[in-house]
């Protein structure tokens, strides 16, 4: 079971979508982070148990790259404060570096 969130910056207009967080049945564990090659915001697999994803796991699905930031997370009692999301709601944009990056939860998947 995980999240889905989307990111905005409301400086330079950039957006990603389908940002997934958390595992499915299948045992992959996916987690948005910020692609310092390609300057995108993207969700990475973490950890694969079942399909031997291999060299993939820990690199950026659009480029490859391995150069990889987390978003912020909220800590455990802010987690079951906000519904059980994980992520916080600001972070600096991949695209043009201002703090006007909104990530928003937008549901769940799994």
């Amino acid at each position: 079971m995980g999240d889905i969130y989307e990111a905005a910056c409301s400086r330079c207009g950039y957006r990603a979508g389908d940002l997934q967080d958390g595992t499915g049945v299948t045992g992959t564990f996916l987690e948005p982070v910020v692609c310092g090659d390609c300057r995108e915001v993207v969700s990475v697999v973490t950890a694969d148990f079942y399909s031997g994803v291999g060299e993939d796991l820990d690199s950026c699905p659009g480029c490859g790259g391995r150069r990889l930031s987390a978003l912020a997370k909220l800590t455990q009692e802010e987690q079951a404060a906000d519904g059980g999301f994980r992520l916080r709601r600001r972070g600096e944009c991949p695209r043009c570096g201002g703090g006007g990056l909104s990530i928003i939860p937008v549901g769940h998947w799994g």
